[in-house]
């Protein structure tokens, strides 16, 4: 999923600083101590920087030179220089959900359509980068929902997309400290049923998770929204069936912080199509085959 890419000019890597940090045209010039038109023509590529423009902006931006022209930056760090870590009033109700996953589907996102189609999503949705830079705080369960439907009212991908979305978290936490739990243990099987018993309960206030049955090749694990959230929207219905596809996404790329191809998710029952329930069944028989071979190998 993750693809190799030349680094982005460097133009674009100022303006998308620029954006990030909330400032008008004529601020940012003067931020970095340059002439607005001339920030325009170099924003446009009418003119180029020159390795002295990028060593100055560098430094009155606090930045590496070298960062300037890999695009390996923070932004989200940058953008609390700026902006308030706050996200827009409607998002500080029905607090149970974390950042977390809603900064990995725009990270997903922004793989596969661009750094601006990330920040247009993100500015229709009253969102700053600031706003995403603490990734374990809470903030309501409707995010993740309108950052899913945003996405799919201005790319307009195939609906299976937000499952790709959902797997990107193998990418977006590879080096967190929930990827080093994960890492421990020994079977696909231990890890599914040590998860949602364990694990999932810490991070997810929406569901009550419950693994109903378990094999050395499966795992079916049913999602019931918990009553206090039922309580806070009113509704069974808090978010919505993209994020069910994010979720099975999620589940299925689990097994990849065992370095195993992804399981294989299908959600046979879904709140969202009229069930009580949520019911997805996780086929992991590949992880399996694929374990048992680098075993034989071994020996």
């Amino acid at each position: 999923m993750v693809k190799t890419i030349s680094p982005p000019p460097i133009s674009g890597t100022i303006e998308r600083l620029r954006k990030s940090s909330g400032l008008a045209v004529q601020n940012w010039a003067d931020e970095i101590r340059v002439r607005s038109q001339d920030y325009v023509d170099l924003a446009k590529g009418h003119h180029t920087y020159t390795g002295a423009d990028v060593e100055k902006i560098a430094s009155n931006l606090e930045l590496g030179t070298d960062s300037l022209y890999s695009g390996q930056i923070d932004f989200r760090a940058f953008a609390r220089k700026y902006q308030k870590n706050t996200l827009p009033e409607k998002y500080h109700f029905g607090q149970f959900s974390k950042l977390r996953t809603v900064i990995s589907v725009l990270d997903g996102f922004e793989d596969y359509y661009g750094w601006e189609a990330r920040l247009n999503v993100m500015s229709a949705l009253g969102i700053t980068e600031a706003a995403l830079s603490s990734p374990e705080s809470n903030c309501s369960s409707r995010l993740i929902a309108d950052v899913c439907q945003e996405i799919d009212a201005q790319a307009r991908p195939h609906h299976l997309f937000f499952l790709d979305l959902g797997a990107y978290s193998t990418v977006t936490y590879s080096d967190s400290p929930l990827a080093k739990v994960f890492s421990r243990y020994s079977t696909p099987k231990e890890l599914y049923e040590r998860s949602f018993y364990e694990l999932v309960p810490e991070y997810e206030n929406n569901h009550d998770y419950r693994v109903v049955e378990i094999g050395h090749d499966y795992c079916h694990v049913e999602l019931r929204p918990k009553l206090a959230v039922v309580d806070a929207f009113g509704t069974t219905r808090f978010t919505n069936g993209q994020n069910c596809l994010v979720k099975a996404g999620v589940m299925s790329t689990l097994v990849g912080y065992l370095g195993l191809p992804c399981a294989h998710v299908t959600e046979t029952e879904c709140v969202y199509r009229g069930n009580k329930r949520c019911l997805f069944e996780i086929d992991f028989k590949m992880a399996n085959r694929l374990l048992d071979e680098n075993k034989r190998a071994a020996n």
